[in-house]
């Protein structure tokens, strides 16, 4: 269940995915830097699908780089999802440089 690109970007963030004590799955981008209006997160059936463009012109604009370790461009990261999980009722926060999408359980039939 590694995020994996679906075509050609120029990084993948990291990425924490676990299922909470409560049963939740809880899956956590480190975006820091970005704005949320930068992010798009959409579910496919059993995948979600994170895109974004994180900037830096201020790097882009210098003189010289000495180190240019943050990644910076356009970037895509798939992640498969486990079955049992309601996507239609997940929730996504964005605070800290952290995006974190919350999905409940299937409720049983």
């Amino acid at each position: 269940m590694s995020p994996a690109p679906s075509r050609q970007f120029f990084w993948i963030p990291t990425a924490n995915v676990f299922i909470s004590q409560s049963g939740q799955l809880i899956i956590q981008l480190d975006l820091s830097g970005m704005q949320s209006a930068d992010l798009e997160v959409i579910s496919d059936g059993d995948k979600l699908r994170i895109t974004g463009h994180r900037r830096n012109s201020e790097v882009a604009a210098a003189k010289a780089i000495l180190i240019n370790e943050i990644a910076a461009g356009p970037f895509e990261s798939v992640l498969e999802l486990p079955s049992g999980f309601d996507m239609a009722q997940a929730t996504c926060t964005y605070s800290g440089g952290v995006l974190r999408v919350i999905v409940p359980q299937k409720a049983p039939a």
